[in-house]
């Protein structure tokens, strides 16, 4: 089946990108805003939607269905899984895996080596069990340390922050910050925190090259 590849203006494509088709192929467009940059090695397949400014790095695989939205960056080896919503002005940072269904708000930050699981029962083609499937939800201005395991059904808070290294097995509430294994409240977050990151100016240009 042929796939279409629907590019805006200035649209950087290095070599070596490769459009792919599912196995079970509904056969939708990949669409590509302007001023879009998807550097060598990555992998974007049917259906994938990407706003404009936006930087996708080395390696990156895309699934089917995944929205991302405007001024975002992916860095190198980041893999976005099926039907996820990435928003605006967010920033994942490399070797990360965020997991189907997820749902990324605008100007989060989410560290390297982040791991986000949404099954509950871990059962594959299991002859009486079926999944479980909860994926995680980050709030607006959520900051997410490097190398967090976040669990299925988790919801991280609108500007909370949770410390590197965490293991988060329960809701976390806005603006609080939490660390370790299991991850517990700390302290609230105050502040300059509270500002989300990326601009939300009307005449707001471009991101730069910032992986």
């Amino acid at each position: 089946m042929s796939l279409r590849v629907m590019k805006g203006k200035n649209v950087i494509i290095q070599d070596n990108v490769t459009f792919l088709c599912e196995d079970d192929s509904q056969g939708k467009d990949v669409s590509i805003g302007d001023n879009t940059i998807i550097r060598s090695g990555a992998i974007i397949y049917e259906g994938a939607s990407i706003g404009n400014n936006v930087h996708i790095g080395h390696g990156c695989i895309i699934r089917s269905g995944v929205r991302i939205g405007d001024n975002t960056v992916l860095s190198h080896h980041v893999v976005v899984e099926r039907n996820t919503c990435i928003g605006k002005w967010v920033r994942i940072s490399a070797l990360t895996h965020i997991t189907g269904g997820v749902i990324v708000e605008d100007s989060v930050f989410i560290g390297a080596g982040v791991i986000t699981v949404n099954d509950k029962r871990m059962v594959w083609k299991h002859r009486t069990l079926s999944p479980e499937l909860a994926p995680p939800i980050f709030r607006i201005g959520a900051r997410i340390g490097s190398g967090t395991v976040i669990l299925p059904g988790v919801c991280v808070g609108e500007f909370a922050v949770v410390g590197s290294g965490s293991v988060v097995t329960n809701d976390v509430a806005p603006r609080a910050c939490v660390w370790g294994n299991p991850a517990i409240y700390r302290y609230s977050v105050s502040g300059e925190l509270l500002i989300p990151n990326g601009s939300y100016s009307p005449d707001a240009g471009g991101i730069g090259n910032e992986m």
